[in-house]
């Protein structure tokens, strides 16, 4: 099968699409994740007497999860990331990294959305990251190009 450049490049700049529209549709699943556990988080840290109570007063790890839930509505996601926090986490300073983690979350995820749905936003990314490219990769041109009338 033969291909003209316009084509090759029209298929290209295709396939670059689909690839930014997958990518973007991963990494904000993951960053909604993680926002969910980091909010869980923020809410435990602000009720921390009445969660370390409740792990305390349980008999196993499976009771306190689930009393966990049942009291404060948190989702088996966020009840198990409590569970496994270490209680260095606690500190002020962790306290802030938190807030700030929350508030770049919610920035990464507004941003992937705007990918996902505006295709004119799409097409930036893949310049931008042809640029990028071209950046890192390029480099002068070794051969000359000469206009046939010069011949």
């Amino acid at each position: 099968m033969l291909i003209n450049i316009k084509d090759m490049l029209v298929e290209f700049v295709e396939f670059r699409r689909e690839v930014v529209f997958r990518r973007s549709n991963f990494l904000l699943q993951k960053a909604k994740d993680r926002l969910h556990i980091l909010e869980g988080l923020k809410r435990a840290i602000d009720i921390i007497d009445e969660v370390i109570a409740i792990i305390r007063g349980s008999q196993t790890t499976d009771e306190a999860k689930s009393k966990l839930m049942s009291t404060f509505e948190f989702t088996d996601v966020q009840a198990q990331y409590i569970l496994d926090l270490r209680l260095a986490r606690l500190v002020g300073l962790e306290m802030q990294k938190i807030l700030d983690e929350i508030e770049e979350k919610k920035a990464q995820i507004e941003a992937l959305t705007e990918i996902i749905t505006n295709p004119a936003r799409r097409d930036e990314v893949i310049v931008e990251e042809m640029e990028e490219v071209k950046r890192k990769h390029g480099d002068d041109r070794r051969t000359i190009v000469i206009d046939n009338e010069d011949l």
